[in-house]
C-alpha cells in the first residue's frame, strides 16, 4: 500500500505539472517536469517489481516497428523518430503497468484525481477573480521558469471577453489543454447531477467548482466534451429524457455562443464555412484554429497515396507537412506553420503517420473496449465511459501520443473493460442470470 501511495503521488504530480515545460529558474532541463516524474515512477516500478508488459502493448510496439522502420526504411537513420519511439515506450509501459497493478483500486485513484482537479479548478477560478479585480496574473509556470512578468514572456491571460474577462487556462498554457485535464471530473460531476450516480461519493460543491472551471475555459473543445458527456450519460434512457436534454442543450448553447460569439461561435461557424470552401477548391484561410485543422487534415489526406495508405511512420507528420503545405495553399494564405509537428488532432496525426489502418485501429480501440449495461458492473462501466469521453476529446484537438492524460485514461479504459467484464459476469452468476 505504501508503494501504491508513492506511485500514485508521482503520477498525480505529473498531471499537475504537465503544462510547465522544460525550464527551471532560467535553466533548461533535458525533459519536461512530467516526463522526469514518469522516469522516477518507472524506476520505482522496476525496483519494486510492480511492472507488467501486456500483450496489447507488445502488439502495438511490434506494429510501430514494422510500419515505421521496416515499411518506411527512410526512418531508420532518423534519430528524432527513434527518440520519440523510446519515450513513447517508456510512457506507455510505465502508465499501463501502474493501471494494471492497481486495476482493482481504480476507483481509489480516480477519487484522488478528482480531488486534485478540484483544487486546480478552485485555483483557476481564483486566478480569474484576482486578474479581474487587480489585473495581476497568478501563473505558477512563469515564476517557476524564472519569468515573473507577462511582459517578459511566459504564459499569460488574455482579457478577450468583454475586454476584461480572461479564458480559464488553469495550470496549462491554453484553455483546450485545461479542458483535457478537467474532463474526467466533469464527467463524474455530470453523472452526479444527470444520472444520480452513487458509485462515487462526490461532494456537490466539488462538482460545481469543476463544472464552473470547465465552462470558464470558453473553449469549443470543452463544450463539446460537456455535450458528449451528457449524451453518454443519457444514452440508455434518451427517449425518456429527450425533452429535458433538448431544452438544456438549447439554453446552454444559446447562452454560451451569445456571450462569447466573437470566439467559440465564430470558430465553429468559420470551421463550417471554410470546410465548405475547401470542398469547392477555395483554400483561403481566415481563422488560425480553422486553418490549423483544415490544413493538417488536407495534408494527411494528400499524403496517403504517396505513402501507399499505410502512413509515413511514427513522428513523421512534420515531413508530410513540409512536402504538401505549399501544394495545397498559396504562400500568402499560410497562417504560420500551425501544428506542423503533430497535425492539430490525434485523429489527423494518426491518419498521416499510420494511414488508414492506423485510424481504423484507433476507432476499433474506442468501440471494442466499451462496457455496456449488459456486460459490465456499474462502477467499472462508469470508469470505462469516463475514460472513453476523455480520450475521444483528447484526440479531437490534441496531437500528442506521449501524454500522461491520454495514456493513463487509455489504460483505465482498457483495464476497466477487462475487470468490469469479469465482475459483471460474476455478478450475473451469483444472481442466477447466467
Amino acid at each position: 500500500m505504501k508503494i501504491y501511495n508513492v506511485q500514485s503521488a508521482l503520477l498525480l504530480l505529473s498531471f499537475a505539472l504537465d503544462g510547465f515545460g522544460y525550464h527551471l529558474m532560467g535553466f533548461e532541463l533535458p525533459f519536461e517536469y512530467s516526463t522526469i516524474l514518469i522516469f522516477l515512477l518507472l524506476i520505482i516500478q522496476l525496483v519494486s517489481c510492480t511492472y507488467k508488459n501486456t500483450s496489447f502493448l507488445l502488439f502495438l510496439y511490434a506494429y510501430i516497428i514494422v510500419q515505421t522502420f521496416i515499411l518506411n526504411t527512410s526512418n531508420l537513420a532518423d534519430l528524432k523518430v527513434w527518440r520519440y519511439f523510446i519515450i513513447l515506450v517508456i510512457y506507455s509501459f510505465t502508465l499501463f503497468s501502474f493501471v494494471y497493478y492497481y486495476r482493482l483500486s481504480l476507483d481509489d485513484f480516480v477519487k484522488k484525481y478528482f480531488k486534485l482537479i478540484f483544487y486546480i479548478a478552485l485555483f483557476s477560478i481564483m486566478q480569474i477573480a484576482v486578474f479581474i479585480l487587480f489585473r495581476v496574473s497568478i501563473i505558477p509556470q512563469n515564476y517557476l521558469t524564472g519569468v515573473a512578468t507577462i511582459s517578459g514572456g511566459g504564459t499569460s491571460f488574455n482579457p478577450n471577453i468583454f475586454g476584461i474577462f480572461p479564458r480559464n487556462i488553469g495550470l496549462t498554457t491554453e484553455p483546450a489543454n485545461f479542458a483535457y485535464i478537467l474532463i474526467p471530473g466533469v464527467y463524474l460531476s455530470l453523472a452526479k447531477f444527470v444520472k444520480k450516480e452513487k458509485a462515487f461519493e462526490i461532494p456537490k460543491h466539488y462538482a460545481i467548482v469543476i463544472l464552473a472551471a470547465m465552462i470558464l475555459t470558453f473553449s469549443l473543445v470543452a463544450y463539446f466534451g460537456i455535450i458528449l458527456s451528457v449524451l453518454m450519460l443519457l444514452k440508455e434512457n434518451l427517449s425518456k429524457n429527450i425533452r429535458r436534454f433538448t431544452l438544456s442543450l438549447f439554453v446552454v448553447s444559446g447562452l454560451v455562443i451569445g456571450i462569447y460569439k466573437s470566439g467559440v461561435g465564430d470558430k465553429f461557424i468559420d470551421l463550417v464555412q471554410q470546410s465548405n470552401a475547401v470542398s469547392q477548391g477555395d483554400y483561403k484561410a481566415n481563422n488560425m484554429t480553422t486553418f490549423a485543422v483544415i490544413s493538417n487534415f488536407l495534408i494527411a489526406v494528400d499524403s496517403q497515396s504517396q505513402n501507399h495508405f499505410i502512413g509515413s511512420g511514427l513522428n513523421t507528420h512534420r515531413s508530410n507537412y513540409d512536402k504538401f503545405i505549399f501544394q495545397i495553399f498559396s504562400v500568402d494564405n499560410v497562417l504560420g506553420e500551425l501544428n506542423r509537428d503533430g497535425g492539430s488532432s490525434l485523429f489527423i496525426r494518426t491518419l498521416s503517420e499510420f494511414g488508414i489502418p492506423g485510424l481504423l485501429g484507433l476507432i476499433f480501440f474506442f468501440l471494442h473496449f466499451r462496457l455496456t449495461k449488459e456486460n459490465g458492473s456499474s462502477k467499472y462501466r462508469l470508469l470505462n465511459e469516463m475514460s472513453l469521453v476523455t480520450i475521444v476529446l483528447f484526440c479531437t484537438r490534441s496531437e500528442h501520443y506521449v501524454s500522461v492524460t491520454f495514456l493513463v485514461f487509455a489504460a483505465i479504459y482498457y483495464f476497466s473493460y477487462r475487470v468490469g467484464l469479469n465482475t459483471g459476469y460474476v455478478n450475473k452468476l451469483s444472481s442466477g442470470k447466467v
